[in-house]
């Protein structure tokens, strides 16, 4: 199980219309992606939401007709010199003083997915983007 899914599950639910980054989405992404250069952060004005995450969370499921971030710079910012993937991950609190996670995930040189997560809560704890305050610096993976 992952949270309330069963394992094999699709961790997203397609959404019959994709929909424009929010505000709020598109500042989370525009600060995680400058650590990766302007080939990334380009990609987000040709992104749209296609899913949204099954358990509730503030995750979702990116994509964009850009093109790719050239392999050999993902492999340059990978600490593993993965070529394929990378991630960039900063964390932060809300308004209230919840530690919050977020996550970019690039796949195949596109971005793919904002992992919005409640640390200090149970999975499938939504998060206002909006009520994110004092973001760290994002670190790539």
């Amino acid at each position: 199980m992952i949270g309330d899914l069963p394992l094999g599950q699709p961790v997203f639910r397609v959404l019959e219309c994709p929909r424009p980054l929010t505000p709020s989405e598109l500042r989370l992404l525009s600060w995680l992606a400058t650590e990766a250069g302007a080939e990334l952060t380009a990609q987000l004005a040709l992104s749209l939401v296609i899913g949204q995450c099954a358990c509730g969370c503030s995750s979702v499921h990116v994509a964009t007709s850009a093109a790719p971030v050239p392999a050999e710079i993902i492999g340059r910012l990978s600490r593993t010199g993965r070529l394929d993937y990378i991630s960039l991950a900063a964390t932060g609190r809300s308004t209230t003083g919840q530690r919050v996670n977020i996550v970019l995930h690039v796949v195949d040189g596109r971005v793919h997915e904002l992992e919005i997560f409640d640390a200090d809560a149970v999975e499938g704890t939504a998060v206002d983007p909006d009520s994110l305050i004092s973001l760290d610096r994002p670190e790539v993976d």
